[in-house]
């Protein structure tokens, strides 16, 4: 005996080919625990777009707006902030003050404090001392580790001087609010 079943949106097709009747259709099972979750977001989500849209006369009741307007939620970010500039910014910052002191891809730089403390020994560099170190870092940048190190020491500081800062506005209640008026989130 050979059956066929084509299921359809709607419906199961069974050809079968022999005398027997055909067996009865599967019952359909309970909806999925998944099935609810989308039909609930899917629910979620027409209803707040088809919320009325505030007047431009009221305040935002957005989340992200909400959060800003705590100064605890305030001090989180732009300590956050600075501590990310000073993870990506120190890195490069150091490499380029080594370069500037006259230390590059082309050797030491004629006339430059790398040339000043290079002749502190008679033009001789022994292998592993500061004037080495300092060439190879101008010439070919930092490793991996003294990247993520020199990072995380910007990063530590920046998000310490960042904290100072955030703690001497929260004693200048009118510096606070000059600043609340300089940079508005709109």
């Amino acid at each position: 005996m050979y059956i066929l079943q084509i299921i359809t949106s709607n419906s199961i097709i069974t050809i079968a080919q022999s005398s027997s009747p055909p067996a009865p259709a599967p019952s359909p099972s309970p909806p999925s625990t998944f099935l609810n979750f989308l039909e609930k977001a899917k629910n979620s989500i027409v209803d707040n777009l088809s919320a009325p849209a505030p007047s431009p006369s009221e305040p935002s009741s957005s989340p992200f707006l909400n959060f800003l307007d705590n100064a605890d939620h305030k001090k989180i970010i732009a300590i956050s902030a600075f501590a990310i500039g000073g993870l990506v910014l120190t890195p490069i910052i150091v490499v380029g003050l080594i370069q500037a002191f006259g230390f590059g891809a082309g050797g030491i730089a004629v006339g430059s404090f790398a040339a000043w403390l290079m002749s502190l020994n008679g033009g001789a560099t022994a292998a592993g001392s500061l004037v080495a170190i300092l060439q190879s870092i101008g010439a070919a940048g930092l490793t991996a580790g003294a990247t993520i190190g020199t990072g995380a020491a910007g990063a530590t500081t920046m998000a310490g001087l960042a904290k100072l800062f955030a703690e001497r506005l929260d004693s200048n209640h009118e510096g606070q609010v000059q600043l609340d008026e300089f940079i508005k989130v709109l």
